[in-house]
């Protein structure tokens, strides 16, 4: 058996996850562990990643992003609640491009260090290409040379865990995504208020947090709630047609 990591399989529903998360701010990096599971495929070793978590940033800015340790762990114990395993993470890359950076690769080696499959994802967005959005999505690990660490590609191909099975937490998936900024949002508004915030200057922080937190609603709870609507009515119609269809054979 091949040791070395040959390709990744993601579910659709963890790509979304990604995806949308990246898209949520175009100032900071935003970051999504992931779970799954390893085993082998035409004797060489491959990645199955069937669930996204979203924690905690430890550190937020236009151009890095890192995860608390006790984040980290709390999420081992998620997925290992779930009988998965963490196996790699993915983070967003705003106004720039997919390549990983040499802190990238840094922090990728050392997650190898815990386990040698582990793997990186990153996303670029809000890349205008001639005036058109686009994404680019690399998967990666770090090799040690003796010129310093360089990127290694490992493919990576989007498929449903189960095809033709109905799943159930894709959207649980998404909806971790506002509740978790949500929560770094309240949890930095309290940091500032531990401090000698007083008068105006306490003024000045509750308004400020309200602006952001309306914004989250304005910009993402609520386009969001006006998305699963859309889909729930097409949902239903789509079982009403197949009711008829059942009825019609039925009948032949």
């Amino acid at each position: 058996m091949d040791d070395h990591l040959a390709i990744v399989y993601m579910t659709p529903e963890v790509q979304t996850t990604c995806l949308t998360y990246g898209l949520c701010t175009e100032k900071e990096e935003t970051l999504v562990l992931l779970a799954g599971y390893f085993g082998y495929e035409n004797f060489q070793t491959i990645a199955h990643v069937t669930r996204s978590i979203v924690t905690t940033r430890k550190d937020k800015s236009k151009d890095r992003v890192e995860v608390d340790p006790e984040q980290m762990s709390l999420a081992m114990t998620e997925a290992d609640s779930a009988g998965l395993n963490l196996v790699g993470w993915a983070h967003s890359h705003p106004h720039i491009t997919v390549n990983p950076s040499h802190v990238d690769l840094r922090t990728q080696f050392n997650m190898q260090t815990l386990d040698p499959r582990f793997f990186g994802i990153i996303v670029s967005c809000f890349n205008n290409d001639a005036g058109t959005q686009r994404f680019q999505v690399t998967c990666f690990q770090t090799i040690e040379t003796e010129h310093g660490q360089i990127e290694r590609v490992v493919p990576l191909l989007i498929r449903p865990a189960n095809p033709g099975l109905l799943v159930t937490d894709g959207l649980t998936q998404v909806q971790a995504i506002p509740r978790q900024l949500f929560k770094e949002e309240a949890e930095g508004f309290d940091n500032r208020q531990c401090g000698p915030t007083t008068g105006l200057a306490a003024h000045l922080c509750a308004g400020i947090h309200t602006h952001t937190l309306s914004n989250l609603v304005d910009k993402m709870t609520g386009p969001m709630l006006t998305h699963l609507k859309i889909r729930y009515d097409t949902n239903m119609k789509q079982i009403e047609m197949l009711d008829k269809r059942r009825g019609t054979r039925s009948s032949i």
